[in-house]
């Protein structure tokens, strides 16, 4: 069945000793039910068999091109930076090694970008792979925050971050005002400040589905939530000014901050409180969860959802925990403080 839309969508996957994933992600791309013009393959420097993996697709597939660096850049932004260069499609897509696209990704990308001239970046919606209760706690806390949370920051017309794994822009107003900036381990977030900046519509699409792979263990689930939210914090800081001057995102980015704070004061208010109040509290907290769980799981057809519920409440304190620790990094280390660590894949 011949395509109804014209629109070139390329995808840039920048990736460091992926072999574990990185052929399922460039599967993901082939499989599309529209295809894409081109997969750029951006390989930084591998020390593992990455580099022959993504060789051996070229030469089964003529619109896989690979780049291979030379030296590791160690930044996400500047592995993607060189994959940009070579873009051909109108649109491009940025997808992680370690995530795979939904085979109606690319048709849900033509179709927003053809239909609405205005629209200049888009957002997918992430669901956490299964493996153990970590994830699931991860795959709840991803559909509680993108079909409530994003949703109403959708119909504020400001989404807060467009996910690495999971978005696509029109590449030639991305090349003349976005590009790729390195002073930040959250160049997503850094990337859609500029665009609510520049007062570009942001599209967002529950269809446009990315699986990615979430840390297993408690150490790894930390790093990342140190890159996120110290990278966010940086951009918090970094933009301070000119979110001041956007009301909805000032509004957004306050209300944020205003539920850390409130759970924040109820987690310490819990430790100089009766205990037995504070075990009832749990344990309704922990129905109300239950609940939201079971109804998800059952909506969704995925069990996964129903466990991670009864893990989340634990698990949100942790971020609540990082989201501070990391608001005082910043503020007396700034850029300093943040520092990438490669996750473990399996």
């Amino acid at each position: 069945m011949r395509s109804i839309f014209s629109m070139k969508i390329s995808v840039i996957v920048p990736c460091y000793n992926e072999e574990k994933g990185i052929l399922a992600t460039i599967q993901s791309c082939i499989s599309q039910s529209e295809k894409l013009h081109e997969i750029i393959v951006v390989d930084d420097c591998s020390s593992d068999n990455t580099s022959e993996i993504i060789k051996k697709a070229e030469k089964k597939h003529s619109n896989i091109r690979g780049v291979y660096l030379k030296e590791n850049t160690g930044l996400k932004s500047k592995a993607l930076e060189k994959g940009l260069q070579i873009v051909s499609g109108e649109v491009f897509v940025t997808l992680d090694g370690d995530s795979q696209l939904d085979k109606d990704f690319v048709k849900h990308v033509k179709q927003a970008f053809e239909e609405n001239t205005e629209v200049q970046a888009f957002s997918g919606f992430i669901v956490s792979k299964k493996h153990n209760l970590l994830t699931a706690s991860r795959a709840f806390e991803y559909f509680l925050a993108q079909h409530i949370f994003k949703k109403a920051q959708d119909i504020l017309g400001f989404i807060y971050v467009m996910p690495g794994c999971a978005s696509a822009y029109r590449t030639e107003f991305f090349k003349e005002n976005i590009i790729f900036r390195h002073d930040s381990l959250a160049e997503d977030l850094d990337i859609t400040f500029r665009y609510h900046l520049s007062g570009k519509k942001v599209f967002y699409c529950t269809q446009a589905i990315v699986y990615t792979q979430d840390p297993q263990r408690i150490g790894c689930y930390l790093n990342q939530l140190r890159r996120w939210y110290g990278g966010g914090w940086h951009c918090i800081f970094k933009y301070f000014k000119d979110i001041l001057e956007k009301p909805i995102l000032m509004l957004i980015v306050s209300l944020m901050i205003f539920e850390g704070i409130f759970s924040m004061l109820m987690l310490i208010l819990f430790m100089y409180y009766d205990i037995e109040k504070i075990g009832i509290a749990l344990v309704l907290n922990t129905a109300l969860m239950a609940i939201v769980g079971l109804s998800l799981a059952i909506a969704q057809k995925n069990v996964h959802l129903f466990y991670g519920c009864l893990v989340y409440p634990i698990v949100h304190f942790i971020n609540i925990y990082v989201i501070f620790e990391q608001l005082f990094v910043q503020t007396f280390k700034g850029k300093r403080g943040l520092v990438w660590v490669k996750p473990q894949r399996y």
